[in-house]
């Protein structure tokens, strides 16, 4: 038995939790990975309270329960796994765009030229499923059936606090993601993505 008790296991994967690491969900806690897997699937919203005169935000993964969120990774492996299989050896990178959004920041925000660079370009909130990607990396995007060369503007892995608004304009912490994780792409394009595209390379 170690100083704080028996150890305590995601009831999700199995593996253990770190301390002060994880989610509280409905009914139990999960592990940051699992958390990390599904987090691009859940926007954080962030709101003024007037109250207390500070911003509180909204999390709608902390509602579900874990049988629930069992059973969402599960058919996201499954899917993952068919998706592994038609690419084939074709790319050894690929990623799933779950959502996508295009953005228009502001200067004061990101800086005049992230402003300029990132202006009307589009975002894909995605499941990395195999392999990493990075920041200037080039990539093709497979998209109502045609694949379309781009690059990756940035890359920013989808937090369990923040929006993609906070985030970009922090413009903090690694700007590569790697498979198990769910992150917020920004590709060097202005026309929309659909939802279920691939990002390979």
């Amino acid at each position: 038995m170690g100083l704080f008790g028996k150890k305590k296991l995601c009831p999700i994967c199995g593996n253990e939790m770190k301390f002060l690491s994880g989610l509280q969900v409905e009914d139990g806690q999960i592990c940051s990975d699992c958390e990390k897997m599904l987090r691009g699937k859940f926007n954080i919203t962030e709101g003024f309270d007037r109250a207390d005169y500070v911003i509180k935000n909204s999390d709608p993964l902390k509602v579900m329960t874990v049988a629930e969120i069992e059973e969402m990774i599960r058919s996201m492996k499954e899917e993952q796994a068919q998706i592994i299989e038609n690419v084939g050896s074709d790319y050894a990178n690929v990623a799933k765009a779950d959502k996508c959004f295009s953005i228009a920041p502001k200067a004061l925000d990101v800086g005049l030229k992230r402003a300029k660079a990132y202006k009307n370009r589009i975002v894909a909130t995605s499941e990395i499923i195999a392999g990493e990607f990075a920041k200037d990396d080039t990539v093709t995007i497979t998209t109502n059936g045609n694949d379309v060369t781009t690059t990756i503007l940035d890359v920013i892995e989808c937090s369990s606090s923040s929006t993609f608004e906070t985030m970009l304009a922090a413009n903090t912490g690694k700007h590569k993601v790697e498979a198990g994780t769910s992150a917020w792409i920004i590709l060097d394009l202005t026309e929309r993505v659909s939802e279920g595209s691939l990002i390979q390379k």
